[in-house]
């Protein structure tokens, strides 16, 4: 629908100019009207109707001023005069405007028609043609931009268009990847511009979303947001940014940095939003590919530990792991196989020595699909070191109680050794720290508080039978130093053995 906008001083002209003929049926819709120059000048330039009935006379600016001024500002939109005067130097100033019809008024209904149907076709037959040049410009352009990110070197002689007429033309660009969980919707909005901005070009690439950025200000405005949101742990998306380049040849390499940002995206941890060349390893930082048999080894270590109880040192070696992994020579794929053939295995092997073990819901089926569904490392590595937590916080809370039984029944049978927490704890297959908090909660004190009440116990016994000397029973309990075992027997009877064994 073409649209037509009413400009006369009289407002029953204004109505009449509405009605003589039907607009609707003619391919027209009025878009607005206005009973003075000043406030059609304003409307004429926001809506940009595609016909416009100017009064030559009308209060604040004239209909030939404002047709002139609509001129000189490019607004296209084809013009009829309607004036009350017939003088041939009113229609040579018309003509000078590039007026397309000047009608005295009172309006001829069927002159009017005719003038109308001719700017219909005159319109019609423009807009069509640039229809068509938009469409063949846009097919030229995109293959331009294929041909860009495909040959090192374009030839422009054999391009029918300037780079001018296809928008193409900048000081800078920069070519950008998008992931999949990434919308360019989206990345407008990051970058402030609207979705159909002269600032971007956009085509696809097996699937990819494969963007161009035109211009200083725009690639200057992604560096900003790379620099406020890379820190940010609240962000969820991931762009690969290729190098700036300042010739339309060097687009070409420009892609081929952000591709290889792309192929890595796997590597980044889940929070990395805007990644490029410099966030990639180096040549010499790569390791050797990683085998099936590294994949049971590692699953062994880390099992070992496991079954020691030692969360810390299980952790340290998946995260050591992950560090490992980051740097192999393997692919995205191959790394999944192997972590899920690595974890497979310490959980078959728990389930083994720990058959009440119930807490794993998935098959291995389902742990296999759900690995290799995921799109970073880290998660895969979250993943194994939450599951290896709860396997040993499984076991632990099993066995603490019995264990910490058979800790109070040892310090009962050998309290007169030189007995410590550190080389204890192996012998029940824990850490001396995770053993020592556990040892607390149960018991209600700290093991070496409860080997000294136990000591102090035994010497309340020997004191009582008055068989030894002080210095002996302090021997005969575990106490080296006669002094020490003076001030643990006061600290917990509340009085010296001496003074113990007078009140008897």
């Amino acid at each position: 629908m073409l649209t037509v906008y009413i400009a006369d001083d009289e407002e029953v002209v204004r109505n009449g100019l509405k009605k003589i003929i039907n607009w609707q049926e003619l391919g027209f819709e009025i878009c607005g009207e206005a009973g003075n120059g000043l406030t059609a000048y304003n409307e004429i330039r926001e809506k940009k109707p595609d016909l416009i009935l100017l009064d030559i006379r009308m209060p604040k600016l004239q209909g030939l001023d404002l047709a002139y001024q609509l001129r000189e500002e490019g607004i296209t939109g084809r013009i009829i005069i309607l004036s009350g005067y017939s003088e041939f130097k009113y229609a040579q100033d018309a003509i000078k405007c590039d007026v397309d019809f000047y009608l005295t008024k009172p309006i001829d209904e069927e002159e009017l028609l005719a003038a109308v149907e001719h700017i219909r076709s005159i319109v019609q037959k423009k807009k069509l043609h640039n229809e068509h040049l938009n469409y063949y410009q846009e097919k030229a352009k995109y293959k331009i931009l294929e041909d860009m990110i495909h040959e090192e070197r374009l030839n422009l002689a054999s391009i029918n268009y300037s780079l001018g007429e296809l928008n193409l033309e900048a000081d800078f660009y920069q070519v950008l990847l998008l992931h999949g969980n990434t919308s360019y919707k989206h990345l407008c909005q990051k970058l402030n511009v609207p979705l159909e901005t002269n600032q971007i070009e956009r085509l696809k690439k097996d699937d990819q979303d494969v963007l161009l950025l035109k211009g200083e200000l725009i690639i200057r405005r992604l560096q900003q947001i790379a620099q406020e949101e890379n820190s940010s742990s609240n962000q969820h998306y991931f762009i690969a940014v290729g190098g700036v380049v300042s010739g339309i040849n060097d687009i070409y390499y420009s892609y081929h940095e952000a591709l290889a940002v792309m192929e890595r995206y796997f590597f980044f941890d889940n929070y990395t939003c805007i990644a490029t060349k410099d966030d990639l390893p180096t040549g010499n930082q790569f390791t050797e590919k990683l085998t099936i048999k590294d994949s049971k080894k590692f699953g062994q270590n880390i099992y070992d530990e496991i079954k020691m109880h030692h969360l810390k040192e299980s952790i340290l070696l998946i995260q050591n792991l992950h560090q490992q992994l980051t740097y192999a020579k393997n692919s995205a794929e191959s790394i999944k196989s192997f972590l899920a053939g690595m974890y497979l295995y310490i959980l078959n092997e728990f389930k083994k020595d720990y058959p009440h073990y119930n807490e794993e819901v998935l098959t291995n089926a389902e742990i296999i699909q759900w690995i290799h569904e995921r799109s970073y490392l880290q998660e895969i590595i979250e993943f194994i070191e939450k599951k290896v937590h709860t396997m040993i916080e499984c076991i632990t809370t099993n066995q603490s109680e019995n264990i910490i039984d058979e800790i109070t029944e040892y310090i009962e049978r050998h309290y007169a050794q030189d007995i410590k927490l550190k080389s204890l704890a192996p012998k029940f297959g824990y850490n001396s720290s995770y053993l020592g908090k556990i040892f607390s909660k149960q018991s209600g004190k700290s093991f070496n508080d409860y080997l000294h009440y136990i000591r102090t116990q035994k010497a309340k016994e020997l004191l009582e039978k008055n068989e030894y000397k002080v210095y002996e029973v302090a021997e005969i309990v575990g106490y080296k130093n006669v002094d020490y075992f003076h001030l643990k027997f006061k600290s917990f009877v509340g009085v010296t053995p001496n003074e113990y064994r007078s009140t008897l």
